[in-house]
Formats: structure tokens, C-alpha cells, sequence
């Protein structure tokens, strides 16, 4: 049916196992997969990491005659693009075939630099509309105003814009705005700034046909009077004055960093305004980030960890990352680096607290029953259960852990 329904232009492949074609994705990367999940659904999730590990880009379309509700949600948390029932409706996977085409044509033209690639894995829509706002801002002829929460690393962001610039071929240069906190901080700065940009347009005299970039961070570390002065002088009120000083400048702005939402009121108008999206807004993403990570660390140690267990999957989707990608990118080393196998399993995790927490929470609050008592008996026993796990089943660490006794502890993992 794929091939009587999708677009003329396609190109169209069956495969009747999964390892075949596995083995073509290795050879011809694909935008679109499609994965008939008839015959068992955890072998569909399991075909669809799997698909997503070779090419973590790829869009997937679903289908099954199981009408599993519960399996088809799981799915799409996941990051399945559309799930189907059949008998299939040829109308309907045209309509959502189409749809994805369209959406990949958007982000298509932005190029990813490879040392970038598992921050930016994944098909989430909140992905997809920054790497839009990327595309734009490196069109763009205005500076550029990167909004970040803590573990974003803003740096990236600005390497990823900078990547897609008509002036991709010079040096980003940063500068570290902090390191000026100190007496006649202001005029060096200015110093700094004047023999940058001068180093930028060393290469070609005609450097203002392709202006470089400069990525300066620390914004929120500067006294008032001197982060207006960059902000309202120099960014604001006198563009036209930084002709002086040679190509247009790129500045991050951090709120977390102690730049208010004030400072970014100011600017509206004079910059490009970008946020970059926290991981918690792309939960179906961390397949693919957390398998990229994987595949960099297991080369950077010499190990083969390629995969993550349902159970830690599972931890990580329910956990709301506050310290985002770089917080996923330290327990991911840290689990290969641990690991004794090809997959990364609870005791193999630096799993924080309040993501057992997160996740001990949420499978008490799926529960049908929301009276108090059974609410907290659910949580309790998850608790128990994961810590055991994350312990190799040593209850006597996870009872001075609790500190509760461990008679107690069995009761709770008890069979009901």
C-alpha cells in the first residue's frame, strides 16, 4: 500500500525482517519508516530504537491491528510521528505521510555540525521549530539573543547558528564577559572587542559581505552600568557606531545567568530572539540524544553499550531534567563507564533521587485508585523496588538509605 499512497518522487523499500532492514539504513539513511507492529509491541519499540539508533532523524509511522491504546500513547511519548490502526486507510497515511514530508523540507537546510549531532537527535516538534528559528537567525542580518536555561550549553547553539552563517568559513571568536569584573573593566572590553573584530576581518577585504560572529556570554555576571552599556549602547541605540568596528556581533543571553527578563524586554526589536528548548519539552527526543551519547562514550572508552533498559528508559522519561543536556550527558559516561554489558541497567545509572522520585510518583498517580492510603502504598513500593534495583537488591543499603527498618522493606516488596 506504502507505494500506491506516498508521493511519485519516493522511493519506496520493503523488508520482511527487521535486521534487513537495519542493514539498509546503515548503507541509505531514510526519512521515513514505517513498522507494521501486528505480531508483539514490545518487539515494535524494540525495531523502533533500534531504527532510531542508525538514523536519529528518521520520522516513523506505526501501525497495528492490536488497538492497544496504552501501547499506542507509550509510542508516541517516544517519539513515533503517527500510529495507525488497521485495516489502513490509504487516505490517512497520505495525509500523515505528506505532513511529515513537509516538516522535514522545513529543517532540511540546516546543517549540523557532527561534533553537535547527539544534542540535536531526535524529531520532536519543539526540536524541529528551534532548528527553524536556527535557519532564520543565520539568514538573519540582526545580532542574535540566545535564551538558555541552566545546562543548555548556549555555546552550541551559537556554533550550530554560526555553522548555517553565510560566514561559516571564519573563527566564532567568544568572549567571556565575566572576566572583566574588575577596575577599568569597561575600557578593556571596548580594547577587546576592537582587536576581535579586526582578527575577524583579516581574511577578505570585503569582510562586511560576510560579517563573522562573536559569541559573548556571562552577561548576567556585570555590574548595571556596564550591562547597559552593552546592551542599550551597543546593542540598541547606536548599531550603526559598530561599523568602526568591523562585522556584525553575536551575543548569548542567559536568564538563568542573572540576566532578567527586563534586559531581554530591551532588546526586543534590535535582535533576534531565540530560545532554545529544555529537555523537558523534548522527552521524545532522549532515545536519540541518550543512544548518540552512548555510541560517543562507548568509542571514547573502548566499550560497547548501545542501549538503554525499559526500567532506566523509563526513569529518564518521567524525570524533568532540570540541569537538561548536560545533566543527561553526565549520567550517560557515567553509565558506560559503569556498565558491564551492552545495556545500561539501573545499577549501571547515577540515577539522582528526584528522578526515582519522578518516576515512583507518576506510576502512583497512574493508577485508577486515587484514594490516599493506596496512592501512598504505590509510591512506597516503587520506591522500594527501584532503589533495590539500583542497589543490586541490597536491602540493607536501601534501609539505611531510608533509614526505615528493613522488616519494613519487605513488607513493601512484598507480592500483593
Amino acid at each position: 500500500m506504502a507505494g500506491q499512497v506516498l508521493k511519485p518522487e519516493c522511493l519506496v523499500k520493503c523488508f520482511t525482517s527487521a535486521d534487513k532492514l537495519f542493514d539498509h539504513l546503515r548503507e541509505r539513511p531514510a526519512d521515513l519508516v514505517l513498522i507494521d507492529n501486528d505480531q508483539d509491541n514490545t518487539k515494535g519499540l524494540e525495531y523502533y530504537r533500534a531504527v532510531k539508533a542508525i538514523v536519529p532523524r528518521v520520522k516513523v509511522i506505526m501501525f497495528s491491528a492490536l488497538q492497544d491504546v496504552s501501547h499506542a500513547v507509550l509510542a508516541t511519548k517516544l517519539g513515533v510521528s503517527d500510529y495507525l490502526n488497521k485495516p489502513l486507510d490509504g487516505e490517512k497515511l497520505s495525509e500523515s505521510a505528506n505532513r511529515i514530508f513537509a516538516s522535514l523540507s522545513e529543517v532540511s537546510s540546516v546543517s549540523i555540525p557532527d561534533g553537535q549531532r547527539p544534542i540535536w537527535s531526535g524529531t520532536s516538534s519543539s526540536l524541529d521549530g528551534f532548528l527553524g528559528l536556527v535557519g532564520e537567525a543565520a539568514a538573519s542580518e540582526k545580532d542574535i539573543v540566545l535564551i538558555c536555561e541552566p545546562g543548555i550549553p548556549g555555546k552550541k547553539a551559537a556554533e550550530l547558528i554560526h555553522a548555517n552563517c553565510q560566514a561559516r568559513d571564519k573563527e566564532m571568536l567568544q568572549i567571556d564577559l565575566s572576566s572583566f569584573e574588575r577596575e577599568h573593566s569597561e575600557s578593556m572590553f571596548w580594547n577587546s572587542l576592537k582587536q576581535m573584530t579586526g582578527e575577524i576581518s583579516k581574511p577578505q577585504p570585503d569582510a562586511s559581505a560576510q560579517a563573522g560572529m562573536i559569541y559573548m556570554d556571562g552577561l548576567g555576571s556585570l555590574p548595571e552600568h556596564f550591562k547597559s552599556s552593552i546592551l542599550d549602547y551597543f546593542l540598541k541605540e547606536r548599531p550603526s557606531s559598530r561599523q568602526a568596528l568591523g562585522p556584525r556581533i553575536m551575543i548569548r543571553v542567559c536568564i538563568s545567568e542573572g540576566v532578567s527578563k527586563e534586559d531581554v524586554e530591551r532588546l526586543k526589536g534590535s535582535l533576534f530572539e531565540a530560545a532554545v528548548p529544555p529537555l523537558r519539552e523534548r522527552k521524545e527526543d532522549i532515545p536519540s540524544i541518550a543512544s548518540a551519547l552512548m555510541k560517543k562514550y562507548s568509542c571514547k572508552y573502548g566499550k560497547a553499550v548501545s542501549a538503554l533498559s525499559n526500567e532506566v528508559l523509563e526513569q529518564f522519561m518521567a524525570y524533568s531534567w532540570p540541569g537538561n543536556y548536560e545533566e543527561l550527558d553526565a549520567i550517560i559516561e557515567n553509565s558506560v563507564l559503569r556498565c558491564k554489558s551492552g545495556c545500561v541497567m539501573p545499577c549501571d545509572a547515577p540515577l539522582d533521587l528526584q528522578m526515582l522520585l519522578a518516576k515512583s510518583l507518576r506510576e502512583a498517580l497512574a493508577n485508577n485508585d486515587h484514594f490516599l492510603v493506596s496512592a501512598q502504598s504505590i509510591f512506597k513500593r516503587n520506591l522500594v523496588g527501584l532503589l533495590s534495583e539500583c542497589s543490586g537488591n541490597d536491602l540493607e543499603t536501601v534501609s539505611k538509605f531510608l533509614d526505615a527498618p528493613k522488616s519494613t522493606l519487605l513488607e513493601e516488596t512484598a507480592p500483593l
